[in-house]
């Protein structure tokens, strides 16, 4: 029996890729893959990799990329072992335990390891109990904090802050309803239709006198919940607007003295946090206004005296996209690259506040069928947690593990399935510390470095192959190494070429490389190529086939996931390149006769 890994075809692999972008972009992933922020790869694409390294028939390997078919997967997974030594947020892991393998996740950072254990709880029957211990918690902590987010007849949603000097805000406030916006000038807000909006162009001066909400940030505007709805209001002018004002200058001493005995979360010094370090930015709890952090304080303390604090930290941790000062929802038109913002930590000058609990039950205390406000806060997340919850059985076994060791004693892989770090790209070590915060205020322990491959080092090349050869080595015969790789640049494709001629050898034998679509259409990513190449090596013979050949279906992968046409070209210039230079090294030509 032959995998269907070896004999994937051009029409199934560009329905794969399609099936996975309508996954994603109809938001139906499973409600781990939200844990974990610093990459992450479409779920549908690693179901059906992993599918086709046990199944023969490529038509169940389609299917599995929607959850289906797991039952008659699992009669050809059982008993096999599948290891990831650099698992993240443990998406790999935990999809193939769904399908009935045993499977085993690695990561030297510690943090990827906790949201890793705390996403296994949705698959093994634990998620019932912490699902209600994290509402509970949730619930306590409202009824602490209410009083800093709402007043006698409205609750905050939204708070658009200002960094003062020079006290400017950009005049577009909100995208408003039938393509209109909704836009700040000297007389307050109104609706506009048919403008032009930037970041930067058209700005407005704000007055002196607005209440400050974090050191350096004035508010000038905030979303409100009423009995009547929501609403946006001006800060500066207006009944309402005038209320709010007052109510958040005396609600703000209440907020700090919550969180001035709050210290020890220092931001360290690297290439992704040296523009934080220079807004003035030393500690991460300052990444947070005062009643954000007294809001996500509350409910870490009160998940600490139960049995959900690492699930309440993983989740406090995520919503740092959101619920900080790194939030970027309203800027105008949206055409910040959010991802920018993440992955090197620039605070912007104009960042949103988000209430952590907003839900639509406010200012009562929240009950599951209050619905989140506010995308990527807290409650939001503990509802899709909530949600995820129902499945039940085994779950992967996670370990704070250097790969550069190969795997742990006693480990012999089916197979070795990994998506490393993007090469050239980020320092995901840096990126993971936003989780140090929550950890600390959960009492879990908070290391702040370890031992991890960087991504942007001359040495990427020699330290990740050591790291895969070491696990490739003890793969059993007939098992398979299985690498997602991707760049957005021609020294990545080269880059990537040379690690899968470094992993080419007598034992391993270079199988196919595979273009599948590696991220949603239309999201901001970590590069213009949005096409993930699936390597696939085997110890022992291989099926007669030039590896290459799928390379060439790359233009139709990318048409088939909705790629916009200069994505799908970057895409295309990337996997000539992968092509050329690997003809070049492997000698494709002479020794890879027969064609499909």
């Amino acid at each position: 029996m032959i995998p269907a890994i070896e004999r994937l075809g051009r029409s199934e692999v560009v329905e794969i890729s399609a099936r996975s972008s309508d996954l994603e972009w109809g938001r139906r992933r499973p409600e781990y893959s939200i844990f974990w922020w610093p990459g992450r790869r479409l779920v549908g694409g690693v179901r059906a990799v992993l599918a086709a390294l046990s199944v023969p028939d490529p038509g169940v390997v389609v299917d599995a990329v929607d959850g289906r078919g797991f039952e008659k997967i699992r009669s050809y997974t059982s008993g096999k072992l599948i290891v990831d030594p650099f698992s993240g947020g443990g998406t790999i892991p935990l999809e193939a335990s769904r399908m009935g393998y045993k499977a085993i996740g690695l990561d030297s950072n510690p943090y990827a390891v906790s949201v890793a254990k705390a996403s296994s709880t949705l698959l093994d029957g634990r998620c019932r109990g912490k699902a209600v211990c994290l509402l509970e918690a949730a619930q306590r902590a409202w009824r602490k904090v209410s009083s800093l987010w709402c007043g006698d007849w409205f609750c905050i949603i939204h708070i658009l802050l200002a960094r003062c000097p020079p006290c400017e805000a950009p005049a577009w406030v909100s995208r408003w309803r039938n393509g209109s916006y909704l836009v700040l000038d000297e007389g307050g807000l109104k609706t506009v239709s048919g403008i032009r909006v930037t970041p930067n162009k058209p700005r407005v001066s704000l007055p002196e006198g607005l209440p400050e909400e974090a050191p350096g940030y004035v508010a000038y505007a905030a979303e409100v919940l009423t009995p009547k709805g929501r609403r946006w209001v001006y800060l500066g002018d207006g009944k309402l607007g005038e209320m709010v004002a007052k109510y958040l200058r005396s609600t703000l001493p209440a907020a700090r003295s919550l969180t001035e005995a709050l210290s020890g979360f220092p931001v360290p010094p690297g290439k992704e946090t040296s523009k934080l370090l220079a807004s003035g930015i030393s500690d991460f709890k300052y990444l947070y206004t005062p009643r954000q952090l007294a809001t996500i304080s509350a409910f870490l303390g009160e998940a600490a005296q139960a049995d959900c604090s690492l699930e309440a930290a993983c989740i406090a941790g995520s919503s740092s996209r959101a619920a900080s000062l790194l939030a970027m929802y309203y800027q105008p038109a949206r055409r910040v690259n959010l991802a920018f913002v993440l992955k090197t930590y620039w605070l912007p000058i104009n960042p949103v506040e988000l209430n952590p609990l907003a839900n639509t039950c406010m200012p009562e205390t929240p009950r599951i069928h209050c619905k989140p406000v506010g995308r990527g806060g807290i409650w939001g997340l503990i509802k899709r947690y909530i949600r995820g919850c129902g499945e039940s059985g085994s779950s992967p076994e996670f370990r704070v593990w250097d790969s550069h060791r190969g795997l742990p004693e006693g480990i012999r892989p089916y197979a070795v399935v990994t998506d490393p770090p993007y090469p050239g790209m980020q320092s995901y070590g840096q990126l993971s510390l936003v989780y140090s915060l929550p950890h600390v205020l959960s009492g879990l322990p908070a290391p702040h470095s370890w031992s991890e491959i960087d991504s942007m080092s001359r040495s990427y090349v020699e330290d990740l192959s050591r790291a895969l050869s070491a696990s490739g080595s003890l793969v059993e015969s007939g098992g398979y190494m299985v690498l997602l790789l991707s760049s957005g640049t021609n020294r990545g494709a080269t880059i990537i070429a040379r690690l899968v001629y470094s992993l080419a050898n007598d034992s391993l034998k270079l199988v196919t490389i595979l273009p599948l679509a590696g991220e949603s259409p239309g999201r901001l990513g970590r590069s213009l190529n949005k096409v993930v190449y699936v390597v696939v090596f085997k110890r022992g013979t291989p099926y007669s086939r030039n590896p290459l050949k799928p390379l060439e279906w790359t233009a139709e992968v990318a048409e088939a996931a909705g790629y916009g046409p200069k994505e799908a070209s970057v895409s295309r210039e990337i996997a000539s390149i992968l092509a050329s230079k690997l003809e070049d090294l492997l000698e494709t030509s002479s020794q890879c006769c027969r064609q499909y």
